[in-house]
């Protein structure tokens, strides 16, 4: 970590540990937050390899070093979080003005990534009720489990149930499935770390 990521790490510890909120409101300050997230992925990284330097000489303290590296990353990780819940309101904002809007900085950049709608299901819940309807040939693989490709093949939502639309068992419906919408979820490019992405 070279000083400019340390004084970074050391900073964004501390605002985010800090009573006072922290806005991000321009890109100026969009920009200060990615480089913020960019010092805990550095940190992050010494984690790591401090964590391996220690498991070589001492196999019998693995699990402790194990343990304290799962602790700090999920400590780091909620720095992290705070941060990036920064940077998804202030693009949120933007939006409001321009829906395809982006946050670029020199860091890194922070936008949205469309997730596909698809089918929620309850397998344990269709299984049971494809068995009681005798539904077992077409729908059901092998152990019996159930795919969303093979259910979307065979049915669709149609007012808010679940229907067979093709086959021998055209007609009838199964409970344990809900539509899934598509939906939007904020992703953060930051230089230095892979991509990560908020729920």
């Amino acid at each position: 970590m070279d000083e400019l990521e340390a004084r970074d790490y050391e900073e964004a510890v501390k605002t985010s540990e800090s009573d006072e909120t922290f806005v991000v409101d321009s890109l100026s300050s969009a920009s200060w937050a990615v480089n913020m997230i960019r010092g805990l992925n550095v940190k992050d990284d010494e984690v790591d390899q401090s964590a391996e330097q220690q498991k070589e000489p001492y196999q019998v303290r693995i699990d402790e070093v194990k343990q304290w590296q799962a602790d700090e990353h999920d400590r780091i990780q909620k720095h992290r979080e705070y941060f990036e819940n920064l940077l998804a309101d202030y693009l949120f904002k933007l939006r409001e003005d321009d829906p395809k809007a982006r946050v670029v900085v020199p860091g890194g950049k922070i936008s949205t990534r469309k997730t596909p709608k698809g089918l929620i299901v309850n397998k344990s819940q269709v299984i049971d009720s494809m068995v009681k309807q005798g539904i077992t040939d077409e729908l059901i693989e092998f152990e019996p489990k159930v795919t969303q490709t093979t259910l979307k093949k065979f049915g669709d939502i149609h007012n808010g149930k679940f229907v067979i639309t093709s086959g021998k068992y055209a007609g009838m419906t199964l409970p344990g499935i809900e539509p899934k919408p598509q939906s939007e979820k904020v992703t953060f490019d930051i230089k230095g770390s892979g991509n990560l992405e908020n729920h």
